[in-house]
């Protein structure tokens, strides 16, 4: 199945085919008249003049000029500025992979998997593209990657199309390269659009903050099943926003953007004649990471930094069918009674995925999981390979271990799989994708 992803704003965005033309506006106006020029990613651009500390601007994607462009001689291919690509190909020719690329202006968010194993491996930790269609995809085998040794392989290449990727891919130790070739021709489906917002509070002297949030919005043929998934959706990402100046949770994302600069706002009057104040920022994404099977993936990061020893990142994770919107449970997919078998094996994988020795204790590992013991809990995202488990900072291991992961493979959850559920094909589609080698 193949959705587009692409940026709607103030205006509404063109998408053609199977990939994406929107683009973003250089420029927008707020209420006051002034004009805030939109970087890559949105906000001031450096070196303008930023408004007084009175005007709170708010940036939008929306149609202009926005747009880079990519290609061999004499050829030009715009490329928006944010996008969702569904992409499928080839490493080496043979190995087939599926990739879902999201761009942020010059970052690239996201995940690819070989198509007869499942497994992903995620894009981030410095992955970019540049404004020809050049990328650089860093892939790692872990959501937060904490170090290079989470890191698998790179991919360099660029845009030769609107919807085609080529490069070569690069195993991480090896002195040689594999060529890949990844498009969306082929691939039919629904659409995603994605809103993105953001607000900014510039001072002239010594003050600034920042907050962005990007979302996906399902456009498809039924109009109950993309009402209740854009619910769903924007009620957990203005959920993910946690503020201490209204004892009111946002229920929008106007309120919730406004509520930050108001909370910044407000230290900033506490704090007098402070000569500095470290810039604050929030960025609240979800991504794409599975769509296949009408079931989308998605995982929401929000980020913020607001004058602390160390920023914050909290992780919710979110599978849906696009059939009807719904989220889908643990109970939608598993037996009643399934919780203590779950948890046996949750904590088998979770000592073999992160090298835990035969023998040594969790704790003796540097983890702490209580007087209980090893829980799953539901931060959890359906893949081709099973049920990716997600615990986030501080949950039962040391802020500098990052957040934790666990895959469950399908093979190990047979016994506790309902006969009629959302991923009856995939699990029948896991036993028989597994003739083909890797890389």
């Amino acid at each position: 199945m193949q959705r587009t992803l692409v940026l709607i704003g103030l205006l509404i965005f063109a998408v053609g085919g199977a990939g994406i033309s929107a683009q973003q506006s250089s420029q927008s106006e707020d209420s006051s008249g002034l004009t805030n020029e939109s970087t890559g990613s949105g906000g001031y651009s450096a070196g303008t003049q930023p408004p007084p500390p009175s005007a709170i601007g708010t940036t939008r994607d929306s149609s202009g000029s926005g747009k880079s462009s990519s290609g061999g001689s004499g050829s030009s291919i715009s490329i928006p500025d944010y996008f969702y690509k569904h992409l499928t190909g080839t490493i080496g020719g043979k190995y087939r992979i599926v990739m879902n690329l999201t761009r942020l202006g010059s970052a690239l968010i996201g995940d690819y998997y070989y198509a007869n194993q499942g497994i992903p491996l995620f894009f981030g930790y410095g992955s970019t593209i540049s404004k020809d269609g050049t990328i650089h995809l860093v892939e790692t085998n872990q959501l937060e990657p904490t170090g290079s040794n989470d890191i698998t392989g790179t991919f360099d290449g660029r845009f030769v199309g609107k919807n085609e990727v080529r490069g070569s891919w690069t195993k991480k130790g090896s002195d040689s390269s594999l060529p890949f070739a990844v498009s969306t021709v082929g691939l039919t489906g629904g659409a995603f659009d994605a809103e993105h917002d953001e607000r900014a509070y510039y001072d002239h002297s010594h003050a600034s903050a920042k907050m962005d949030v990007t979302f996906p919005v399902l456009r498809s043929t039924s109009a109950e099943a993309d009402a209740a998934f854009n619910s769903n959706v924007l009620s957990t990402v203005v959920g993910l926003y946690e503020n201490g100046v209204s004892s009111v949770p946002p229920t929008s994302v106007a309120q919730a953007l406004g509520d930050f600069i108001d909370a910044f706002t407000a230290q900033l009057a506490d704090g007098g004649s402070r000569s500095y104040f470290p810039p604050w920022s929030y960025s609240i994404t979800a991504q794409v990471l599975f769509d296949s099977n009408n079931i989308v993936s998605l995982r929401y990061e929000a980020f913020s930094f607001e004058g602390g020893a160390h920023p914050n990142t909290v992780y919710k994770n979110a599978s849906y069918q696009t059939t009807t919107g719904s989220v889908i449970a643990l109970s939608d997919l598993l037996k009643s009674g399934y919780e203590r078998q779950l948890n046996e094996i949750g904590l088998e994988e979770f000592r073999k995925q992160h090298g835990i020795k035969e023998g040594e204790s969790l704790a003796q590992a540097g983890y702490s999981v209580g007087s209980q013991g090893f829980k799953l809990n539901k931060n959890y995202i359906i893949t081709k390979a099973g049920l990716l488990f997600q615990f986030n900072q501080y949950e039962i291991a040391p802020y500098y271990f990052g957040a934790q992961q666990v895959l469950i493979p399908y093979s190990k959850l047979k016994q506790l799989l309902r006969p009629k559920s959302p991923i009856s094909e995939l699990v029948s589609q896991s036993n028989r994708d597994s003739s083909v080698s890797v890389p």
